[in-house]
């Protein structure tokens, strides 16, 4: 590598300081909305807690006005009464229950428990993007790629299966799309892989040829990632698979770690196809480039029968 000139080393470092500045506007902005939404879940607890306060005291009162109006020698009787019943149903205890303390108990459990995780599960449906929910699009898929029911699965199968070909469906690839595409915005999804499979996960622009092998490459349209492969079978099985392609591959990672769930975050105007270790949310490769026309998440879950995908979903 050649030694940097002083005039190249200050551009690098007048570029490298300004998207530092950027990054920093863009955290702050970030927890700036992470409190708002804390805060507003803080004033939603406190005014249900004082709610329920006084629900309590109406309905003490209530019942101290009701008992008010009895006739204290039937309210005498009946004391007496329970009080014969239960020592003989149970027998003599020194244990006294103490009424007054029932509705006490209901507050605390209800607003004096695990309140940290109740709130971050709370906040799940107020971050921005939260995880999308999303299904595959069945008339895209390759003819080996098997879909669940509910389109959220995808394996590949022994044989081919037969489907009227159209214009959506993947011929040449064996992969399947997303059936949302974005144009705009901020989306951010979950993918569990099969382990040790060649997977291939990202976005493709929607007019990407579907009968061809084009090279997968952000010029073409395709914003993806693929691990590395060190299995000699595998590596020999998506050769053969993909033997009529010479030139570039899609971006490989040499992962230190194997990840079960992969994080998809798509920032359209922003131009970023980010990628992340779903279990501990760190960071594995982006793509920033420009985007035009509508994009659609992509899941290949390799050639190999049995290699699968799951697209997670947000838990209620």
């Amino acid at each position: 590598m050649l030694p940097l000139t002083e005039d190249k080393f200050n551009a690098a470092l007048l570029l490298l300081q300004g998207k530092v500045k950027e990054l920093t506007k863009h955290l702050e902005a970030e927890f700036v909305e992470l409190h708002k939404i804390l805060n507003r879940e803080e004033q939603e607890v406190k005014r249900q807690l004082q709610q329920r306060q006084q629900e309590v005291l109406h309905r003490t009162r209530s019942d101290s006005r009701a008992v008010a109006q009895m006739n204290p020698s039937f309210l005498q009787v009946m004391w007496s009464f329970l009080q014969d019943l239960k020592t003989v149903l149970s027998g003599p205890s020194e244990e006294v229950r103490q009424d007054d303390q029932v509705p006490v108990n209901m507050l605390k459990g209800e607003f004096g428990g695990p309140v940290q995780y109740i709130m971050w599960k709370q906040m799940r449906k107020s971050v921005k993007p939260a995880l999308a929910s999303l299904t595959l699009c069945p008339q895209s898929a390759h003819p080996s790629l098997f879909l669940s029911e509910n389109m959220t699965r995808v394996n590949v199968g022994y044989v081919q299966q037969r489907h009227t070909d159209n214009s959506k469906r993947f011929l040449r690839r064996i992969c399947v799309l997303g059936s949302r595409g974005f144009t705009s915005g901020r989306h951010y999804w979950e993918v569990e892989v099969h382990q040790g499979a060649k997977w291939i996960l990202g976005v493709v622009r929607g007019s990407v040829r579907r009968k061809e092998l084009d090279d997968m490459t952000t010029p073409n349209g395709y914003w993806v990632i693929s691990p590395h492969t060190t299995n000699w079978l595998q590596w020999l099985v998506d050769t053969i698979a993909q033997k009529e392609r010479t030139s570039q591959q899609p971006d490989h990672l040499t992962l230190q770690v194997n990840p079960k769930r992969v994080g998809v975050y798509l920032d359209y105007e922003g131009g970023q196809v980010s990628f992340y270790n779903a279990e501990d949310m760190s960071h594995l490769y982006t793509h920033s480039r420009a985007m035009i026309g509508k994009l659609f998440p992509f899941f290949s879950p390799g050639t190999a029968s049995n290699n699968q995908m799951s697209l997670l979903q947000l838990s209620p």
